[in-house]
């Protein structure tokens, strides 16, 4: 075995690498497992402009330090006040991510109003990236098969300020089943080994095995297929990982060449760490032969489970109408929906629902009881200042009060003070939730389960 100063390489994992890798890129690599860890965030240009960003002054954010091949991507140091806390990170100013992992979302490039699938998408850094690159047009569906990744995944997507996903808790078989030739891109970031995680968590290195591997393989090949059938002829495909092996990665992409004659192989890539500022990353890229929209499924009509009713929709638009300028020039096209107790406007291209376990589906706008209208965080994160009737810019220690679901307490002499009713709660020029305003007091509408400790 070899004994590195963070960790202890299995002597099966040390063989193989040699093999894979020869001599002098194995002690480079080795190298490089005695390195720091790299951080980098992704801006979310749904809410902001690299250039806004900037501005913001963020510890740790260096103006030219930027990833390569992400151009919303960035290095960073982490400070003593971590970037994960500060308002803009819960506002969805930014998307922490790390650095390789930001590559196979670039690689897909995906067009606004597309239809795009994320197929293991939690905790959702790629499929995030992808709804940016969309600009809020088109359908991106994310799925998670793990229920409880699934709920950080809708979290995440809630969090960024983002209108047009619908996200699931399904197996692909399932999904394949639903949407044949459905999709114009797919990305596939599989579940692997791990290896280029070691430096970064050195936990990983105790929970791979060879015959890890060989499972991770082969589940890989399983998800691919499905994956194939639900990409439309003249779609692209792309097959990602973070694990070195070529069983988990050259190996899988020519399964797909030799059993697909349909799929093109567009490009073939692996970051590595001593040859990169990352952990490392494999990726794919592929082009289902055949004219854009020629398949069966991009023609299907799909209907609605279950509309609202007519006193339900009319409680929302009484609050849109006075909350937000322009209502219809400011939600999103679609069509409303309940899920649950929650009122949705979905995209148009939204299938049927039924039998799907869906975590959300578009634009979730809030509930409706006892024909009352109540606004969600996630409507509050996806609007704009300039989308409003009221706003109300918060402070540093207002925001973080906020955050931790704390009332704000106004002065006579504030001018906020003399605001009534809902409002769109700003840090920096940028919503990050949402209040009532009422006899000086901005009252609290933070969910209590994101609410941070001061």
């Amino acid at each position: 075995m070899v004994s590195l100063s963070l960790m202890v390489l299995p002597e099966e994992y040390e063989n193989r690498m040699k093999a894979y890798l020869g001599e002098a890129d194995f002690r480079a690599y080795l190298g490089s497992l005695e390195e720091k860890s790299l951080r980098a965030l992704r801006v979310n240009t749904l809410k902001l402009s690299e250039e806004e960003f900037l501005s913001l002054g963020i510890p740790g954010i260096g103006q030219g330090d930027r990833v390569p091949w992400c151009p919303e991507g960035f290095y960073y140091e982490e400070t003593e006040q971590k970037i994960g806390d500060t308002p803009a990170h819960h506002g969805g100013f930014f998307y922490i991510q790390e650095p390789s992992a930001m590559a196979p979302a670039e690689a897909l490039g995906v067009r606004p109003g597309e239809r795009v699938l994320d197929l293991c998408s939690a905790p959702g850094g790629k499929g995030t990236a992808l709804a940016a690159k969309m600009e809020n047009r088109g359908l991106l569906v994310l799925n998670e098969p793990v229920p409880s990744r699934a709920k950080i995944l809708s979290e995440n997507t809630e969090r960024m300020g983002i209108a047009n996903a619908l996200v699931l808790c399904g197996k692909p078989e399932g999904l394949s089943e639903r949407f044949p030739g459905f999709f114009d891109r797919v990305l596939v970031d599989a579940p692997c080994s791990g290896e280029g995680m070691f430096r970064k968590n050195p936990g990983a290195v105790a929970e791979w095995s060879g015959e890890n591997v060989l499972l991770c393989a082969k589940r890989q090949k399983d998800i691919l297929v499905h994956a194939v059938r639900m990409l439309s002829p003249g779609g692209r495909l792309v097959y990602s990982t973070c694990t070195f092996n070529p069983g988990e990665n050259e190996e899988n992409t020519a399964f797909l060449l030799k059993n697909f004659p349909e799929l093109t192989l567009l490009e073939e890539k692996k970051l590595l760490p001593w040859k990169i500022r990352g952990e490392g990353q494999y990726y794919s890229v592929f082009e289902k032969t055949g004219r854009e929209g020629e398949d069966p499924g991009k023609k299907t009509s799909f209907s609605v489970e279950k509309p609202p009713k007519e006193r339900e929709l009319k409680a929302f638009f009484e609050f849109a109408s006075g909350f937000l300028r322009l209502p219809k020039e400011v939600l999103p096209g679609g069509r409303f929906v309940f899920i649950g107790d929650g009122l949705y406007v979905m995209p148009g291209d939204v299938p049927g629902l039924s039998g799907l376990r869906v975590l959300r589906a578009g634009l979730h706008l809030g509930t409706i009881r006892k024909d009352r209208f109540e606004p969600s965080h996630a409507l509050f994160l996806y609007l704009k200042k300039e989308d409003t009737a009221l706003s109300a810019e918060l402070s540093e220690e207002e925001a973080v009060s906020y955050l931790a679901g704390e009332s704000v307490r106004l002065s006579d002499k504030d001018p906020r003070s003399s605001l009534n009713g809902w409002c769109l709660l700003l840090y920096k020029g940028k919503s990050i939730g949402g209040g009532k305003i009422n006899q000086g007091m901005i009252k609290n509408h933070y969910p209590k389960g994101l609410r941070i400790r001061k």
